[in-house]
């Protein structure tokens, strides 16, 4: 899988549709060279409760993102492969939002204390090539467990600020790997950027094409 992924990425220019600097780090930990142009689209237009389905809501976000990226390159005449995404936390079957505020965060916090939820992230891949696009969307999901924390821990971690504006209020690859007891699946997932599958996606997506 990895040489003919660096194979396809060479002969590419990569633009990330995204400002998230959790999705740039894993980018740039694969090796991948990329340019960032973060998406005008706002995500916030978008009514999630449309969806019944919470894969069918992270791949519309990941589509508008990247797709307002990639309408940026019509006149191109270089090869360029967008890629938009979008994470979000389910819990009993709903989405959950990113806290703005501390007691939001608290909240969201108490909400997966003891228990499980799912992170799910939507990808879309466009390739722009000869004023054409083509496109394919995937989702990944990764169940994950908190541990027991008590009240005190809650508040602590929230006053460190890190919850706020992240999906389920809390950011694993910092100090919310403290209230993690486990997860099953993709570690770089929960991080907002399911690395193993963009990599299957994007060779199986090129040799489709």
């Amino acid at each position: 899988m990895l040489s003919p992924a660096k194979e396809i990425l060479a002969n590419l220019r990569v633009v990330l549709a995204s400002s998230s600097p959790q999705r740039k780090a894993i980018l740039q930990q694969l090796g991948v060279k990329f340019d960032v142009i973060p998406s005008p689209f706002y995500e916030e237009t978008v009514d999630k409760n449309a969806f019944s389905d919470a894969r069918d809501y992270v791949k519309s976000l990941a589509h508008q993102k990247a797709l307002a990226v990639a309408e940026q390159f019509q006149n191109t005449n270089e090869e360029i492969l967008v890629v938009g995404a979008d994470t979000v936390i389910i819990h009993d079957d709903k989405i959950i939002g990113k806290p703005h505020k501390h007691e939001t965060a608290v909240e969201t916090l108490n909400m997966l204390n003891n228990g499980c939820h799912q992170v799910c992230t939507g990808v879309s891949l466009i390739k722009v090539y000869s004023k054409k696009h083509e496109e394919t969307l995937f989702t990944e999901t990764t169940r994950v467990t908190f541990g027991k924390l008590t009240q005190e821990q809650i508040r602590s971690y929230v006053d460190t600020g890190e919850p706020l504006n992240k999906a389920g209020a809390y950011g694993i690859q910092g100090l919310g790997a403290l209230l993690v007891e486990k997860i099953d699946g993709d570690y770089y997932n929960v991080v907002g950027f399911p690395a193993y599958k963009f990599f299957t996606e994007l060779v199986k997506f090129t040799n489709n094409n």
